[in-house]
């Protein structure tokens, strides 16, 4: 199924077509995301090739507001709907369930040149544990998980 997560009805048709199929929603993996305005999905081979980012839009000073709201509507918006529709049917359903809202390093590491991105990563690790918290005052409710990233060992 592929999904606009930046759609709210997309969003809620998404989680009333998997409760149609499966009678209900048990987990869900929150991982859309762009690294700028201009990405489009593509086979791995075609997107080395094609996926070129305007460089004359990278930087936060020249960067279009069209750009910085295209970014934030997948990487962070995208997330609070697809929680929000997915939640809202585990605790109508009742038995809890699993989130799990995939992030970045960059929520915490500045990126020059992707402000947009790091700053709607930032975004939906801090939304994350606030829908946590929403969601851990009723008993039953659906248990949300951020991943962490830490860098690998050098090996030495």
């Amino acid at each position: 199924m592929v999904v606009d997560t930046s759609s709210e009805v997309a969003c809620e048709e998404m989680v009333a077509r998997t409760v149609s199929a499966f009678g209900r929603v048990d987990a869900c993996v929150a991982a859309a995301g762009i690294s700028h305005a201009s990405y489009v999905s593509r086979e791995v081979e075609e997107q080395v090739a094609l996926d070129r980012i305007d460089k004359s839009d990278a930087l936060l000073l020249r960067k279009s507001l069209a750009s910085w709201q295209r970014v934030l509507d997948v990487n962070l918006t995208g997330v609070m709907l697809t929680d929000r529709a997915v939640a809202l049917q585990m605790v109508e359903q009742g038995g809890g369930g699993s989130i799990v809202n995939i992030t970045s390093v960059c929520a915490v590491t500045a990126l020059p040149g992707s402000a947009d991105y790091c700053v709607s990563k930032a975004a939906a690790w801090m939304l994350t544990k606030c829908l946590a918290g929403e969601l851990a005052r009723g008993s039953g409710a659906p248990r949300l998980y951020l991943p962490v990233s830490r860098p690998l060992a050098s090996g030495k």
